[in-house]
């Protein structure tokens, strides 16, 4: 009879942990919006991107912008960091080198929160032989 108590004794355990957050609580969400089409470049030259940064009303964090980018491929951001105030509005500048492989890559941002789960996007970039 005392296995069973114990065994009971966990299970109430168990599930009492599962009550950390209040139910109904809103998730504190946001995504970095990119355009969907392919965005042309030229080796040697530069071309600038409009990214957003979409905020759920309860997310107040500051979010951090990188790339992961194909060698050939340099990005910088403007701003590279978004504070929970800042105009939502995301310049990325992309510039081909020029020995860039030319066809169609995809350019990965990553938005990074001060705390929580990152969220990335796909851009995507045609290399073209430069004039």
């Amino acid at each position: 009879m005392k296995p069973i108590l114990g065994i009971m004794a966990v299970a109430l355990v168990l599930t009492g942990c599962n009550q950390n957050e209040p139910p109904g609580q809103p998730v504190k969400e946001f995504r970095v919006v990119a355009p969907s089409a392919v965005t042309t470049i030229r080796q040697n030259s530069s071309q600038s991107i409009d990214l957003s940064l979409e905020r759920d009303p309860s997310f107040q964090q500051i979010v951090s912008l990188k790339a992961e980018a194909l060698k050939g491929l340099s990005v910088s951001f403007r701003p590279p960091v978004v504070k929970p105030a800042d105009d939502p509005r995301i310049s990325l500048e992309i510039t081909a080198d020029p020995y860039a492989p030319l066809g169609e890559h995809s350019i990965t941002v990553i938005g990074t929160p001060d705390s929580g789960a990152k969220t990335s996007v796909p851009v995507r970039v045609k290399v073209m032989p430069s004039r």
